[in-house]
């Protein structure tokens, strides 16, 4: 027969459960890591300053009943538990009462004894800015789930958390209660710790089978302000079967119906079996209509749940129905439950359970096994063995049918199979490592039946120490324990003592190392530092006898410093290199993983500047050398140092020291000078400034700088160039440029090296000029006395190196320039013909007419001057006109030429008359250079009129 874990196995045609609490579970030790696709945590957690939060630990890929420590860190630095920081026993982190350095990001490391440590995904806590909470009210932030507690793992503590949102060190009072009941801490296997926050319970398994109500309950000072949180606890055993008849009879075409129970009031699954094949039933009862003869032979009944199974046998032959056959003891103490039909057989099916198809069928029933007394075959023999030895071997083997399942107990208590202390097979129980501890009763028992085999296992030896401490390598600021177990036999009397180096510590351990005794007589070491590594020894003295144990504590820390860093100049040419080599200095007793190059370099104040990373990760791979790396694309003149730094898994170490300074080679400025700009200065010249490259970019001292130039657009033009030999220079004049025209510059630094980039080109436009060539073509047409035409061509384009604002008409008295300018007339430029009228002109004037084109900064060249004489008009009157002398019978009449003559004056007419007779007038003409004329023949003393 084969057996498979939780599994029918088929044998010889007729199949059998084995129980799968007794079967053989083959297991290992295994720390995988953390389980990243849980979605129920939270990596990303906001909160406020004063306020709480909670960092869940993820589900962990590893075996059961590990001894799990976790320690979590924040920013690489491990979170000490306080007041407001507590790590509860399922590895989660609480943090009350905020503070600003509480903010940042966390990771969670979980380790086992000797396997590798794991470390969660990382954690981020970001402040959301809400004010603290004004009320100081007490809550409970975290509190257990309802939690089922199996007898099989009974050995290890049930542990419990209460943590409030107010600290430990508030005046907050817990207290905890086991079915109402209030547990003060003095029950045994019950134990309060850190301020009542955690409850362990020691021996679960001393509680009654069933539920049990928990309750925390949290209450300020004065009752303010309370608050209360309540899970169930579940105690679970394995089912224990009540006794069923070994077999039962009936008669071909009678009913059968058989119930299976278990002893005690405990949570079960009841599944019957036949032929390895799982019927199916209801509420645990097997109800046979009208058996047929296939459907006699062995049934199984199992009953199972989270802590175990137990399986019964019983036989169904063919006979006389035994009425007085009991097949189980229930609660009243019945008899055997039965229903008898004696009805006519009719067709009927018997239901099977196919779980590979999960669907009921029918399947024939053979059974080539007859039963047969079940016996052992070979039993156990008492052994006597020296403690410490490796292995002992109990050899216990039993036929019959159905085949016997054997269990073994130790002292009455059954031994369970998921210690790696025990291995159970179907004919032997080894026990490994044996102590005095397993000294004893073993009983070999065949399941469900009376029938055992005992021996006894007697342990001998001189072995004083029962368990020695055990090598350890331990995180700094982390809590060690070295155990040193002395034989029970020899507990009471001997004396144990604790040496570190050789040193004998104290009995009640040393404050300065942090070292100190429980009461089992371990040594804890509490925040171990530099000064607690070395060799422990445990001492055990007996009647003039001792044995002595030793261990070695090893720290882990990140690194420290790498020693000797160098730095070399690996070529003077361009691009330079610069090697950096070191030394490892010590690991931290974890292994390195990485280097990191930080660097400086020199400022042009003399300064250094703040370390950057250079190299952020230089793998430590296998086969390379070791230490050392080139680094590039370093600014060229530059004054460098380097310095190392080392990672283990628990994060970077302390840099090392600075390397001595190495001055990488120049080369040509690889930065053009920037914020180049330019203006016109005038309409021939143009400033160019700028400033300098970037400093990190310049690649050496700059010795000067030059400035190129040519028109803007003309690409095919050669550059012209103007050389600055000052490295201070940052703006020059550029002159004998043309008027008017745009301009594409560029600057660029040169050093020892050569000369450097230019900058990108930028353009200008030099001043506007004045007109170079006057208008052509001038016309005048006389119109009248005050009013000519006048009518030319502008200038050529090119001539006018600027915006043609217009034209000047101008009229001058005499020679331009020299003579006052009479009349000016400006024209728009823009006009579609270049003609105009000038009224208000002078009658009969004479001028001189310029014509010329003007711009911003000035007028240009006048026109030739074209002399121009308007039209004649009549003169105005004369001037000063008098009677120069009176005479007799006559008069003298003077006077001047009109003002405005407007013309030549060819005559002058004179007319006089009598005041007595104004209407007569006398007419007399002379010529027009004449200014006096003689009037005769007036009468005497008579007024007259001129």
């Amino acid at each position: 027969m084969f057996m498979v874990i939780g599994k029918k196995v088929r044998t010889s045609g007729v199949a059998f459960m084995m129980d799968r609490a007794k079967t053989k579970k083959m297991c290992c030790r295994d720390l995988d890591g953390f389980d990243e696709s849980d979605e129920s945590v939270q990596y990303e957690v906001t909160t406020g300053v004063g306020r709480h939060f909670v960092l869940r630990r993820p589900s962990l890929i590893a075996s059961r009943n590990l001894d799990i420590s976790y320690s979590w860190y924040r920013n690489s630095n491990q979170v000490t538990p306080d007041a407001t920081h507590f790590v509860t026993a399922d590895g989660d982190l609480v943090v009350t009462g905020v503070k600003t350095g509480d903010f940042g990001t966390y990771k969670l490391m979980a380790s086992s004894n000797d396997l590798t440590e794991i470390v969660s995904k990382e954690y981020t806590v970001n402040d959301n800015g809400l004010s603290p909470p004004l009320q100081n009210s007490v809550s409970i932030i975290y509190f257990p789930t309802d939690r089922t507690i199996i007898e099989t793992l009974m050995p290890n503590d049930e542990v419990f958390d209460c943590v409030t949102s107010l600290g430990s060190k508030d005046d907050v009072r817990i207290r905890w209660f086991l079915n109402n009941q209030v547990i003060s801490g003095s029950e045994v296997g019950m134990a309060t710790s850190l301020n009542g926050r955690r409850l362990v319970i020691s021996n679960p398994s001393g509680f009654t089978r069933g539920e049990h109500k928990l309750e925390c309950r949290a209450e300020t000072a004065m009752g303010r302000s309370s608050d209360q949180k309540a899970i169930y606890l579940t105690f679970l055993s394995r089912p224990v079967l009540k006794e069923l008849a070994k077999e039962v009879h009936r008669t071909v075409g009678s009913n059968l119906s058989l119930k299976c129970g278990v002893k005690r009031k405990n949570p079960s699954d009841i599944k019957w079996y036949k032929n390895g094949l799982m019927l199916n039933t209801q509420r645990g009862r097997l109800t046979i209509d009208r058996i047929r003869q296939e459907d006699f032979g062995p049934y199984q009944c199992e009953a199972s749940n989270e802590a175990g199974a137990d399986i019964a046998n019983i036989w169904v032959k063919e006979g006389e129905n035994n009425e007085t056959a009991v097949l189980m003891l229930s609660e009243d103490v019945r008899s055997l439950e039965e229903e008898i039909s004696l009805e006519t057989p009719s067709p009927r099916k018997l239901k099977f359970f196919d779980s590979s198809k999960s669907q009921e069928q029918l399947f024939p029933f053979t059974s080539d096994v007859e039963p047969s007394l079940q016996k052992f075959t070979k039993t156990p023999k008492d052994v006597a063995i020296l403690s410490g030895s490796d292995s002992v071997t109990f050899e216990c083997e039993a036929t019959g049918s159905p085949p016997p399942h054997l269990i073994w107990l130790l002292n009455g208590h059954e031994i369970q199979t998921d210690s790696t202390k025990y291995d159970l097979s179907s004919d032997r129980l080894i026990i490994h490592d044996v102590r005095k501890s397993d000294e004893g009763e073993y009983t070999c028992e065949i399941s469900g039946s009376d029938l055992k085999a005992t021996a006894n296992l007697q342990v001998n030896g001189d072995s004083l120490i029962e368990n020695g401490p055990a090598d350890q390598k331990s995180l700094i600021g982390t809590n060690v324990e070295f155990t040193c177990e002395v034989a029970k036999e020899y507990a009471r009397k001997a004396t144990v003592e604790w040496f570190l180096n050789d040193a004998l510590l104290p009995l009640n351990g040393n404050s300065g190392l942090g070292i100190s005794r429980n009461r089992k007589g371990s040594l804890i070491i509490r925040q171990v530092g530099p000064d607690n590594t070395g060799e422990y020894k445990c001492q055990v003295t007996l009647d003039g006898r001792t044995e002595s144990a030793t261990a070695m504590l090893q720290m882990i820390e990140k690194p420290a410093m790498p020693e000797r860093v160098r730095a070399e100049l690996r070529n003077q040419t361009t691009p330079a290199k610069v090697r950096v080599l070191w030394n490892e200095g010590f690991d931290g007793n974890e292994p390195i993983i990485k280097h990191a190059i930080e660097m400086r370099t020199m400022g042009p104040t003399g300064l250094w500047s703040d370390w950057t990373i250079a190299i952020d990760n230089i793998p430590k791979e296998d086969g390379r050398p070791c230490c050392w790396t080139d680094i590039e694309d370093l600014r060229p003149s530059s004054t460098a140092e380097f310095r190392v730094v080392a990672s283990n898994k628990h994060g970077p170490g302390k840099p090392s020291l600075p390397s001595t300074s190495v001055t990488l080679p120049q080369q040509p400025p690889s930065a053009a000078p920037r914020n180049v700009a330019a203006s016109a200065r005038s309409s021939h010249s143009v400033m160019v400034q700028w400033q300098q490259p970037k400093e990190e970019q310049d690649s050496g001292d700059v010795m000067g700088y030059v400035v190129r130039y040519r028109l803007a657009g003309y690409s095919s033009l050669t550059w012209n160039e103007k050389n600055l030999t000052t490295k201070d220079a940052r703006n020059t004049l550029l002159g004998e440029l043309i008027t008017w025209r745009e301009y594409e510059i560029q600057v660029a630094a040169y050093n020892k090296r050569g000369l450097g980039v230019f900058s990108e080109s930028i353009e200008v436009t030099t001043a506007e000029g004045r007109p170079t060539q006057a208008p052509k073509n001038v016309r005048v047409k006389i119109i009248n006395s005050t009013a000519v035409g006048v009518d030319f061509t502008a200038p050529e384009q090119q001539r006018i190196p600027g915006v043609n604002l217009g034209y000047k008409v101008q009229f001058w008295k005499g020679e331009p320039e020299k003579s006052d300018l009479f009349k000016e007339t400006i024209l728009d430029p823009d006009r579609r013909q270049l003609s105009t009228v000038v009224n208000e002109l002078e009658k009969f004037g004479h001028y001189n007419l310029t014509v010329l084109c003007f711009t911003t900064p000035g007028d240009g060249p006048k026109s030739n001057p074209l002399r121009v004489v308007t039209e004649e008009d009549t003169p105005e009157v004369v001037s000063e006109l008098s009677i120069a002398e009176v005479m007799y019978n006559g008069a003298v009449v003077t006077w001047n030429p009109p003002l405005k003559e407007n013309g030549i004056v060819t005559k002058y007419t004179i007319r006089n008359w009598a005041a007595s007779s104004p209407d007569v007038k006398t007419k007399y003409e002379v010529d027009g250079e004449t200014t006096n004329f003689t009037i005769d023949g007036l009468r005497p003393s008579t007024r007259y009129g001129v």
